[in-house]
């Protein structure tokens, strides 16, 4: 085993395929007794909360799950000194039956069943699951969101998993933000969820409110799932206009950047908090007032309400002043992108 250095969050990226190649050599080359683990864990919870992944602690089975779907991924033993995949699908059998079910699948998916078939020679395995009792079976979802991160290839389903288990009055669940990713990359998987665009809007929405509010300020260019949700926020349905919100000389370009930062704004339904834009074409520069009775009345915290358009602002506008500072965006991303409908 790899004697593992201890990681910073800054050493963590953002894109969910690196992070997650990263979180799985950990695992595969850490030593078993979770010495590296707790040296990189810190680092990795705060970008797991950052896209609501869960986590957990050695006692509620967090490790356990871990290694468990790791290995079903592989089909091999994944931070245990075992040998074989059933050795690991004994140990979660007997000490955490409520992830079996998620544990099956993974080895589903990933076309190790037959694999594992082949080690239970004696039928030992599948002559456990007859001995536990079925509320044992009960499937804790509560993990969805790791497996997910962990098992890109359900692209999304085991929320529709966990979406067929609830009641009917509990079928608008907001998915985490970890599944947007699937939806991102293509925009068919929503509707075959059975979402409308609507709530699939109000998915992306949490996903840019969540975006804004980090104190780690991400890299808007390196992000690609932001400029996917600022491109869907074009192409909602909403006003895009602003009575008090305008290019003083009606410049073309200038025009196309307050249409952006118009749609943001209205996607995130923060008009109300809008005195004045303006755009001054002498000094091309975009200067934004707030409404101070608004702030004052809103529930929202008004540093956030700042933190919010300050961020907008950074995404949309190529020139502003803020705060009596002059800041520059990044508009071309999101105004030369194509896009194609949802």
């Amino acid at each position: 085993m790899e004697q593992l250095l201890p990681i910073n969050y800054s050493e963590i990226p953002d894109n969910f395929n690196k992070l997650r190649d990263l979180f799985e050599y950990g695992w595969e080359n850490g030593d078993t007794d979770y010495g590296w683990f707790w040296q990189w864990h810190s680092s990795f919870e705060e970008k797991f909360e950052l896209y609501e992944i869960k986590t957990g602690s050695f006692g509620d089975g967090y490790i356990v799950l871990i290694k468990a779907i790791l290995s079903a991924k592989y089909g091999k033993p994944i931070g245990y000194k075992f040998s074989k995949l059933l050795q690991v699908a004994h140990v979660l059998l007997e000490h955490h039956p409520e992830f079996w079910k998620h544990f099956l699948l993974v080895v589903k998916y990933y076309g190790h069943m037959d694999l594992l078939k082949s080690q239970d020679i004696k039928g030992k395995l599948f002559s456990k699951t007859k001995k536990i009792s079925a509320e044992n079976f009960d499937s804790d979802h509560s993990y969805n969101s790791l497996i997910e991160f962990l098992c890109p290839i359900f692209e999304g389903r085991l929320f529709l998993w966990e979406y067929q288990q609830t009641s009917t009055e509990e079928k608008n669940f907001d998915l985490p933000l970890v599944a947007l990713q699937y939806f991102f990359e293509n925009s068919r998987p929503f509707k075959e969820l059975g979402f409308s665009q609507t709530q699939f809007e109000s998915c992306v929405r949490r996903y840019l409110l969540n975006y804004f509010d980090v104190d780690h300020r991400l890299s808007v260019v390196n992000n690609e799932y932001v400029i996917k949700s600022i491109n869907i926020a074009k192409m909602s349905n909403k006003d895009h206009t602003h009575l008090s919100v305008f290019s003083r000389r009606d410049v073309d370009w200038q025009n196309a950047e307050i249409k952006l930062f118009l749609s943001v704004v209205s996607f995130l339904e923060l008009e109300e908090f809008i005195e004045q834009g303006l755009y001054c074409s002498n000094s091309d520069c975009f200067f934004l007032t707030l409404k101070d009775d608004q702030l004052k009345i809103t529930k929202k915290k008004n540093h956030l309400i700042d933190k919010l358009f300050s961020r907008i602002l950074e995404l949309t506008i190529g020139q502003y002043e803020w705060n009596d500072m002059i800041g520059h965006g990044f508009p071309s991303l999101f105004i030369d992108d194509a896009i194609s409908s949802l």
